[in-house]
Protein backbone atom coordinates (compact mmCIF):
# COMPACT_ATOMS: atom_id res chain seq x y z
CA UNK A 1 0.00 0.00 0.00
CA UNK A 2 1.32 3.29 -1.18
CA UNK A 3 1.17 6.01 1.19
CA UNK A 4 0.93 9.86 -0.06
CA UNK A 5 2.12 12.46 1.58
CA UNK A 6 -0.07 15.62 2.33
CA UNK A 7 0.27 18.42 0.46
CA UNK A 8 2.48 20.83 2.69
CA UNK A 9 3.26 23.95 0.03
CA UNK A 10 -0.55 25.43 0.86
CA UNK A 11 -0.83 24.70 4.51
CA UNK A 12 3.18 26.07 4.92
CA UNK A 13 1.53 29.67 3.58
CA UNK A 14 -0.73 30.44 5.79
CA UNK A 15 1.63 29.42 8.66
CA UNK A 16 1.98 31.75 11.79
CA UNK A 17 5.29 33.05 10.50
CA UNK A 18 3.25 34.52 6.94
CA UNK A 19 0.08 35.50 9.34
CA UNK A 20 2.78 38.26 10.84
CA UNK A 21 4.00 39.21 7.18
CA UNK A 22 0.08 39.63 6.41
CA UNK A 23 -0.28 41.73 9.05
CA UNK A 24 2.62 44.09 8.48
CA UNK A 25 1.59 44.33 5.01
CA UNK A 26 -1.77 45.29 5.17
CA UNK A 27 -0.80 48.03 8.03
CA UNK A 28 1.53 49.26 5.13
CA UNK A 29 -1.30 49.42 2.82
CA UNK A 30 -3.68 50.89 5.13
CA UNK A 31 -1.13 53.91 6.24
CA UNK A 32 -0.29 54.59 2.75
CA UNK A 33 -3.88 54.78 1.31
CA UNK A 34 -4.45 57.23 4.27
CA UNK A 35 -1.76 59.14 3.68
CA UNK A 36 -2.57 59.29 -0.43
CA UNK A 37 -5.66 61.02 0.69
CA UNK A 38 -5.83 64.84 -0.25
CA UNK A 39 -4.94 67.49 2.38
CA UNK A 40 -7.34 68.28 4.66
CA UNK A 41 -9.05 65.19 4.13
CA UNK A 42 -9.75 62.34 6.36
CA UNK A 43 -10.93 59.10 4.41
CA UNK A 44 -13.51 56.86 6.72
CA UNK A 45 -12.64 53.04 7.58
CA UNK A 46 -15.10 52.31 5.37
CA UNK A 47 -13.36 54.53 2.03
CA UNK A 48 -10.36 52.94 3.31
CA UNK A 49 -11.67 49.11 3.21
CA UNK A 50 -13.25 49.56 -0.20
CA UNK A 51 -10.13 51.60 -1.80
CA UNK A 52 -7.95 48.42 -0.27
CA UNK A 53 -9.84 45.27 -0.69
CA UNK A 54 -9.74 44.66 3.11
CA UNK A 55 -13.01 43.97 5.25
CA UNK A 56 -13.99 47.18 6.84
CA UNK A 57 -13.46 44.81 10.49
CA UNK A 58 -9.56 44.35 9.18
CA UNK A 59 -9.22 48.44 8.65
CA UNK A 60 -11.04 49.00 12.46
CA UNK A 61 -8.41 46.82 13.86
CA UNK A 62 -5.49 47.78 11.74
CA UNK A 63 -6.54 51.60 12.40
CA UNK A 64 -6.79 51.28 16.06
CA UNK A 65 -3.37 49.99 16.26
CA UNK A 66 -1.61 52.32 13.67
CA UNK A 67 -3.63 54.92 16.49
CA UNK A 68 -2.35 53.39 19.30
CA UNK A 69 1.38 53.47 17.89
CA UNK A 70 0.99 57.14 17.41
CA UNK A 71 1.01 56.53 13.31
CA UNK A 72 -2.58 58.23 13.23
CA UNK A 73 -4.19 60.95 15.18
Amino acid sequence: MASTAPATALSDAAGPGNMADVRRNNLALVLARVAQAPAGTHPTRAQVAAATGLTKASVSSIVLDLLGAGLLR
